[in-house]
């Protein structure tokens, strides 16, 4: 933001005087209104001196900002018209003529504005301190510092400056609007907002203070607060994509997921979705389970963000192979496959084909995707649990074992493979291996069902061969 440094041109006041509430009847002493009846008058206990309200009105306010001096006007005038020409020069001529005297509480307004836009913000502090040093009142010289330490990120003490102009009477929409910025910043979001709703009554169109006081509706998540500023802000900036994806964003936090479909369809179809919000549309697509419209929409999306379209459909095909709905597994994941990965960019489509496969009985094609991922990455977890337990499907029990024990040794899958190779040692007969494995499964992550199994392993591991064991 740049300052107008040589602008005297005096902003008119504008107090707002708001009626504070008067305490309530139970308060007062006044009874409770009787049904159908009006309630008593209420009677305000502040006491306050009018008359000395309005005979203070008599007097107009003189000296509202400082003056400088002949001397001063005349070096101003002297040095202004070089300023723009040869600043280094008019700044030196102005130290060198004013050397030696105490400039003026306006003059040292002055020197603020003139270092500040000849880019020497620290000196321009200086003066613009001296300034509301000298003339506390001075709310211009507040207005400046509180800019320039907004522009330094020093929203604490920005923020205070700008509180003393808005108290000064200055309350105008870009002062209030800043206040409520640097209010934002320093965590005093109550007294950010108020200010925002007032920047925002001043000037209902402004964009940085409805998305100021947008935001801080979200963070709070008060959404029904946050909806009509994002109506606003997509009718003035209906091009900015971004107010879209945020504006879908809050119906599905809101569970209104169709809502969301008809903001996003309706962005989509003027070309004002970006490749977040377009991947959005495509997750509320498969949430809602309109399959047909997701494959759609995650075709179109590869078109225009290849990795984005492939993790998001990725996980949209995981997700239906977790509910055993096999077949639109199956579809989606040829959709995937029709783009032609190839090397480690394919792991996880392989991964998920061997799990797709698992479910249909595949044997020999989940074998074939998971051996695919092991050639790559031969340590790869679920690659090994998945070949494991395509194995021990088809009955294969020494390699099943081998492949669950490599998965033992991988964190992601410990646990899983040990609770595996306990079955198939405790099938075999084979009680202390089995409880060596549920031992190791149970300190990863306790169980009290695992407890007790344990402890049914432990008595047959100490009882004469033979017992049999309970499951």
């Amino acid at each position: 933001m740049k300052l107008a440094p040589f602008c005297f041109i005096l902003v008119a006041t504008l107090p707002a005087l708001r009626a504070a509430p008067g305490p309530g009847p139970e308060r007062d002493g006044a009874p409770p209104p009787r049904r159908n009846e009006a309630p008593a008058p209420r009677r305000d206990s502040r006491q306050i001196d009018g008359s000395r309200i309005i005979n203070e009105s008599y007097s107009f306010k003189k000296n509202q900002e400082p003056e400088m001096s002949a001397d001063e006007y005349a070096i101003y005038e002297k040095v202004v018209g070089m300023v723009a020409v040869n600043p280094e020069f008019a700044l030196k001529l102005m130290a060198t003529m004013t050397a030696g005297e105490k400039p003026t509480p306006a003059f040292e307004f002055v020197l603020g504005n003139i270092y500040f836009t000849n880019g020497k913000p620290e000196v321009a502090e200086t003066h613009f301190r001296n300034a509301v040093r000298m003339y506390p009142d001075f709310t211009r010289a507040w207005t400046n510092l509180g800019v320039l330490l907004y522009n330094q990120h020093n929203y604490q003490e920005a923020a205070e400056c700008f509180t003393k102009v808005v108290s000064k009477g200055e309350g105008t929409a870009e002062n209030l609007g800043l206040l409520a910025y640097c209010l934002d910043k320093t965590g005093r979001k109550t007294a950010a907002e108020m200010n925002y709703i007032q920047a925002v009554g001043l000037d209902p169109d402004n964009v940085g203070y409805l998305s100021g006081l947008l935001s801080l509706y979200l963070e709070s998540k008060q959404y029904a607060r946050a909806e009509p500023l994002l109506q606003q802000l997509t009718r003035l900036q209906p091009d900015d994509r971004r107010n879209w994806a945020v504006y879908a964003s809050l119906l599905v936090a809101e569970d209104r997921k169709l809502d969301a479909v008809a903001i996003l369809q309706g962005a989509a179809a003027l070309d004002l979705l970006d490749e977040e919000g377009r991947a959005m549309l495509c997750d509320l697509y498969a949430s809602l389970q309109f399959h047909r419209e997701a494959n759609e929409a995650y075709a179109e999306l590869r078109k225009r963000s290849p990795s984005l379209a492939q993790s998001r459909q990725l996980a949209y095909t995981q997700s239906l192979i977790g509910e055993k709905k096999y077949l639109l597994a199956d579809q989606a994941l040829g959709e995937l496959e029709k783009a032609g990965v190839s090397g480690e960019a394919g792991i996880p489509i392989w991964l998920a084909k061997g799990s797709l496969c698992i479910g249909l009985e595949r044997w020999a094609d989940a074998r074939v995707g998971y051996q695919k991922v092991l050639d790559l990455s031969p340590l790869n977890p679920d690659a090994l649990l998945g070949m494991a337990r395509v194995e021990k499907a088809t009955n294969n029990l020494a390699r099943a074992e081998v492949f669950f024990e490599q998965a033992a040794q991988q964190p992601s899958t410990a646990q899983r493979a040990c609770l595996e190779l306990a079955e198939l040692a405790i099938k075999s007969r084979r009680y202390p291996r089995a409880l060596g494995f549920l031992e190791k499964a149970v300190a990863i992550e306790r169980s009290p069902a695992l407890e007790m199994y344990i402890a049914r392993i432990r008595t047959v591991v100490a009882a004469p061969e033979g017992t049999p064991v309970s499951r």
